[in-house]
């Protein structure tokens, strides 16, 4: 009898272990799942945490240990409806990331392939893992934009600094690679994945060249002795303080920036995600945060970026430079995206791209090939250019009715907005709800899929354009 419930024990154990057996948890919980209160989990998560810390060996040692927490990790991440509190499911993402192989602290110069301990052979065979986490971690990075907390906004920095570093880990083992790929395809919750890294991307490069330009400030202050000494201790010991915060401040938004410039970088060189990102809501988003970050690292104001010590701040614009133009590289051939870049206005200037080339084959940061390829790009966006300023003069003076309210543009795609009844274009409605989930009229909830075409007024403008462009092309040269 005891052998036989000792066998019973066994077989129990073994199928509560994978995943695969749980996964996708019954929905909604039973009651008595709803009753258990959240430290259930947070033991577990806590004693994660301590042995990856402290006791790294203990669990290197017992490869037992990560064949149990693993499954334990991934069913907490992948379970929202039972673990509620974003912040526990975090805390499981952040002993992934601690069990993963220690790389470079510099996060411009971090490896991001795994290899060589328990954790990374149990991910490149764990079916369940390979499954069920790259959908686990990019809904969690979803998630964490709305926490509840009044730290919330700078808490899903770090929680998305730990996500992306593991998603760049799988990107490089083929089965989780075809994973992203699937997840890809799920279009509302990958684009509100990218949407929200590219917002966190341009934050984040806002602040950091903010901090970078007042420690410059405060160095070539201080290293004006004549002008340092007529200020007052109390003076002086204020800017030291300002400037020790900065300091603290600056080098981890910095390794965050640089991550999510990484995980940009892996995602832009694969044909299969690349589709996703060239939706049009999505690619004149990503064309104005590329352009935005071009013309701050090679623009005129780049040498307020110049610090001293800057291996202290992890700050190596050379590296972000080579990885934002490694991801125009990868999208070069997109029609699409050449023509985002050649409308935005905000950042986009003749002078834009050759400004960084000159840059790049001063100081051979790329390969001869990689920079004619860059140069090849420019051209082709001028080329854009100078096609839509001809297209825009031929439409002429465009009916009100015809343009978008919230950008006075030429609407392409019509729709109505089923909670103010407003007509917008979709590609730029959608883009607003994917970061904000209301209408921007009355503030009432909507989502795209609400979104009612005006297949009649679609029809009205396409009638509209041709025969302006007909019309130019008649007209005498």
């Amino acid at each position: 009898s005891s052998s036989s419930s000792s066998s019973s024990s066994s077989s129990s154990s073994s199928t509560l272990v994978s995943p695969d057996n749980l996964l996708p948890l019954p929905h909604p919980p039973s009651r008595v799942i709803r009753a258990l209160p959240q430290h259930v989990v947070e033991v577990v998560s806590d004693a994660s945490l301590f042995l990856v810390r402290f006791r790294r060996s203990m669990l290197e040692s017992n490869p037992l240990s990560f064949d149990k927490l693993l499954p334990f990790a991934i069913v907490v991440i992948a379970s929202p409806a039972y673990v509620k509190n974003p912040y526990l499911r975090a805390s499981m993402v952040q002993f992934l990331y601690m069990a993963l192989p220690e790389t470079s602290s510099s996060a411009s110069r971090v490896d991001l392939s795994i290899g060589g301990n328990p954790m990374q052979t149990m991910l490149e065979t764990s079916a369940p893992a390979q499954k069920y986490l790259a959908s686990a971690l990019l809904r969690l990075y979803i998630d964490v934009e709305h926490t509840g907390s009044h730290t919330q906004f700078y808490d899903k920095f770090s929680i998305r600094y730990h996500i992306a570093a593991i998603v760049g880990n799988m990107w490089e083992i083929a089965a989780y690679r075809d994973a992203i790929r699937r997840e890809s395809r799920e279009e509302e919750k990958f684009m509100r994945f990218v949407n929200l890294m590219l917002n966190d991307a341009n934050f984040l490069l806002d602040d950091v060249l903010s901090n970078l330009s007042e420690i410059h400030k405060l160095q070539l202050e201080a290293d004006d002795a004549e002008r340092w000494t007529r200020l007052s201790e109390q003076e002086r010991g204020e800017r030291e303080d300002h400037l020790r915060q900065l300091e603290n401040t600056v080098r981890s938004m910095i390794q965050l920036s640089n991550s999510s410039v990484l995980l940009l970088n892996r995602l832009t060189e694969d044909e299969v995600v690349r589709r996703a990102l060239l939706k049009p809501e999505m690619v004149s988003r990503l064309a104005e945060m590329l352009d935005y970050f071009l013309l701050q690292l090679s623009g005129p104001r780049c040498q307020e970026l110049v610090v001293r010590n800057r291996e202290k701040y992890e700050w190596d614009p050379r590296f972000l430079l080579t990885r934002i133009v490694t991801v125009y590289l990868h999208l070069a051939e997109e029609a699409k995206f050449i023509d985002a870049v050649a409308r935005d206005e905000r950042s986009y200037t003749d002078d834009l791209f050759p400004r960084a080339s000159a840059i790049l084959q001063r100081r051979a940061m790329l390969p001869a090939p990689n920079i004619a390829r860059f140069d090849a790009l420019a051209e082709r966006v001028r080329n854009s250019v100078s096609t839509n300023m001809e297209d825009d003069e031929a439409l002429g003076d465009v009916p009100d009715e015809f343009l978008d309210p919230i950008m006075a543009t030429l609407m392409r795609e019509p729709v109505r907005l089923p909670t103010s009844g407003v007509v917008v274009d979709k590609h730029i409605i959608v883009r607003h709800l994917r970061s904000d989930p209301m209408d921007p009229f009355n503030r009432k909830y909507l989502t795209s899929d609400m979104l009612v075409p005006e297949p009649e007024l679609k029809a009205r403008i396409d009638a509209f354009v041709a025969d302006r462009l007909r019309q130019r092309r008649a007209a005498p040269q």
